[in-house]
């Protein structure tokens, strides 16, 4: 192995080494174009909504329902909740991990 070899690790020992670090998952961009958009939580984390012509946003977790305020920001959520935004344009969304 030269010297240039030993300053690289692997990839498989990159990737069990960044396992460990348990370092923070992606934002993803979440599609919410059509009216009404469900979307469904599959782990802990944010939904964040920002603009668009929104006239309801509602959270439900279990079997309650609740009206959110409809302005940009962040809905915390747990896995399984649903949110429900209904737009004539739609708002910017994106899913971010907790």
């Amino acid at each position: 192995m030269d010297s240039e070899d030993a300053n690289h690790f692997t990839t498989p020992w990159f990737r069990f080494l960044a396992s460990l670090a348990d370092l923070p998952k992606a934002i993803e961009p979440v599609d919410a174009s059509v009216s009404p958009y469900t979307y469904v939580a599959q782990a802990s984390g944010n939904l964040h909504l920002n603009g668009g012509t929104v006239s309801s946003v509602t959270l439900t977790r279990a079997d309650t329902t609740i009206t959110l305020a409809h302005g940009s920001g962040f809905i915390p959520l747990e896995p399984k909740d649903s949110v429900t935004i209904t737009h004539t344009g739609a708002p910017t969304a994106h899913w971010v991990p907790s």
